[in-house]
C-alpha cells in the first residue's frame, strides 16, 4: 500500500464512532501513508487522536470545487481510498481522482463507481456502528477486531482554566441533538436532575453545546436555581474536547457530544429516545446510557411520526437520576461495557 485517502464522516459521532477502524487501519499501513479527508467542523476530534495523520480540509465549492479537488488528489497519487464516508459525491471524486482502489458501502447509488462494493447486511445493522467502519477494512482483507471495548483516547489542550471552577466537580449538561427533537430530552429534565445532583453531590453545571443550541441552553440557565455556567455557542471544539477533561460527569443526548466525552475518558450518561443503544452506545467503561421505556422506540425518525413524544416523556427524572448516581459511586474498575 502506498498512498490511501479516508474520507472520513462528516459527523462528529460519526468521525468518533470511525475512530477503531482508522487506528486499525494505521496498524496495517507504513507510518506516514494515510491522508483524512475531513469537513473542517470534525479536524479538531482527528487532530485530538494525536496521531500524526495528514489532514486536508473538504471545502463544499459546488462542481468547480469538487472538479479542482479531483486535480489536486490526482497529482498526489493516491492508490487506495476508503470512504467511510456514505455519500455519492465522496464515491465520485475518488473515481475522478483516478484512484485504482476504492472501496466503500454500496449506498446512494453509488455502487458502480467503487472497486470493492459493501452490501449493508442485516448483521451489519444489527451490531454497533463501529462495526460498520470496521467492515470496510474487511473489503481490504485486513484482519480487525470482533470486538471494541472503548474508543482511541482523545486529548487536545486550550486553555479552559478560565472558564471552570478548578475546585467544583463539574456536570457537564448537552441537551442538544442535531439529527432532530426525537432524540432531545426535556429541558426541565435537564433541570431537576442537574439541581438533585448539585445539592446532593456538590456539582457545578456547566452547559454545553454549539451555536444552534444557544436558545434553549438559555432557556435551562434561567430555569436552574443553582449557581452554573452557560457555555454553549462560547468554545471551539477543541476547547470543548479539553474541558471535557475537568467534567465529572457528562449528562447528555445520544448525539456527537456523547461519544466525544466517552472518548476522552469522561464519566458520560447518555440518553437514548428515538434510537437504539444497541447501534450507538458511548463505549468504555466510564460510559453508560438509558433508553426511554416507550413501547414505540426504537423508531429512529427526526420527529414524532405520533406527534406525542412518548419516549421523550416517558424518561423520568428519577430514573435518569438514578443512572448518574449508579455512574458516580460505582467502583470503575467492577464495569466493564464493552460491545458484542
Amino acid at each position: 500500500m502506498d498512498r490511501i485517502l479516508v474520507r472520513v464522516p462528516n459527523w462528529i459521532g460519526d468521525v468518533v464512532m470511525s475512530l477503531p477502524a482508522l487506528v486499525c487501519l494505521a496498524g496495517h499501513t507504513p507510518s506516514g501513508s494515510i491522508t483524512l479527508l475531513a469537513k473542517d467542523r470534525v479536524v479538531a476530534v482527528l487532530e485530538a487522536l494525536n496521531m500524526g495523520f495528514r489532514i486536508r480540509r473538504y471545502e463544499d465549492g459546488g462542481m468547480s470545487g469538487l472538479w479542482r479537488l479531483k486535480d489536486e488528489l490526482k497529482e498526489e497519487g493516491f492508490s487506495i481510498a476508503v470512504l467511510f464516508q456514505n455519500g455519492f459525491e465522496a464515491a465520485l471524486l475518488a473515481w475522478l481522482a483516478g484512484i485504482g482502489t476504492r472501496v466503500g458501502y454500496a449506498r446512494h447509488f453509488r455502487g458502480a463507481l467503487l472497486t470493492h462494493p459493501l452490501r449493508v447486511t442485516e448483521e451489519t445493522r444489527r451490531r454497533h456502528q463501529v462495526h460498520y467502519y470496521l467492515e470496510i477494512l474487511k473489503a481490504l482483507g485486513m484482519e480487525v477486531p470482533a470486538r471494541v471495548e472503548c474508543y482511541p483516547a482523545l486529548s487536545a489542550k486550550a486553555d479552559t482554566a478560565r472558564v471552570l471552577p478548578p475546585q467544583r466537580p463539574i456536570l457537564g449538561l448537552s441537551i442538544g441533538a442535531s439529527y432532530g427533537p426525537a432524540k432531545r430530552w426535556k429541558i426541565e429534565g435537564f433541570k431537576e436532575v442537574a439541581e438533585r445532583l448539585a445539592k446532593n453531590y456538590g456539582m457545578y453545571p456547566a452547559i454545553f453545546g454549539g451555536t444552534e443550541d444557544t436558545e434553549p441552553a438559555r432557556r435551562l440557565s434561567d430555569m436552574l436555581g443553582v449557581e452554573h455556567i452557560n457555555l454553549a455557542g462560547k468554545l471551539t471544539l477543541k476547547e470543548f474536547i479539553a474541558s471535557l477533561k475537568r467534567v465529572s460527569l457528562f449528562l447528555t443526548n445520544d448525539s456527537g457530544p456523547m461519544h466525544l466525552a466517552s472518548a476522552v475518558g469522561t464519566r458520560v450518561v447518555g440518553l437514548f429516545l428515538s434510537t437504539e443503544p444497541a447501534l450507538t452506545a458511548p463505549l468504555g467503561t466510564n460510559a453508560t446510557y438509558i433508553a426511554s421505556p416507550a413501547e414505540c422506540r426504537p423508531c429512529f425518525r427526526r420527529t414524532c411520526p405520533r406527534g406525542d413524544y412518548l419516549c421523550v416523556d416517558s424518561l423520568t427524572v428519577e430514573d435518569v437520576y438514578r443512572r448518574c448516581v449508579e455512574l458516580l459511586e460505582r467502583d470503575e474498575k467492577k464495569d466493564h461495557s464493552g460491545i458484542p
